[in-house]
């Protein structure tokens, strides 16, 4: 296990998914963030959260990561941030970004430290134009990646065809 910064470091599974909850709920209130289909599946010593979430202009944020079960059980388990992605799309259309730590020889291919980085791409024609190394003390939390598409969101949908939120679970 890698030892994580203080924002991404263990935590009741209780206060987890209230935090998650509560950040989801905020960022709905102006109406950039609409109808999600994250779910939390048990595996064995871990949690698995994955799901959707829709955002204006046709922005689907698709989550994938896997919490370890440090200790304990059930809602009072200490669980920590192992494996993430973060893929940013327009429906229909292409990628925008991905922030990620599952390539398994990314530090070494790309000659980052570590594995955490993010895939920018031409969404207009879903090219992926660079790969950023981000870090292990710079990776972003959810709601940090739902922030940095609402501002792309502001300077991009004059261009958008699509202004409401996406369908979901249409993979």
């Amino acid at each position: 296990m890698t030892q994580n910064p203080p924002h991404h470091g263990p935590i009741a599974f209780r206060r987890y998914r209230e935090i998650h909850q509560t950040v989801l709920d905020q960022l709905r209130s102006d109406k950039f963030v609409g109808p999600d289909s994250i779910e939390i599946e048990p595996g064995s010593g871990e949690l698995v959260m994955r799901g959707e979430i829709g955002c204006k202009g046709g922005i689907l944020i698709d989550v994938e990561k896997t919490l370890a079960i440090i200790s304990g059980w059930g809602d009072e388990a200490l669980v920590e941030t192992v494996r993430y992605k973060y893929n940013v799309s327009l429906r229909g259309l292409s990628n925008i970004l991905r922030y990620d730590n599952q390539d398994e020889d990314f530090s070494f291919r790309k000659n980052h430290a570590d594995r955490h980085h993010k895939h920018v791409f031409d969404w207009r024609t879903g090219i992926q134009q660079r790969v950023e190394w981000v870090g292990a003390d710079n990776w972003p939390k959810l709601n940090q990646v739902i922030e940095e598409m609402r501002e792309w969101y502001g300077e991009h949908m004059h261009e958008l065809k699509a202004q409401g939120y996406p369908a979901l679970g249409l993979r």
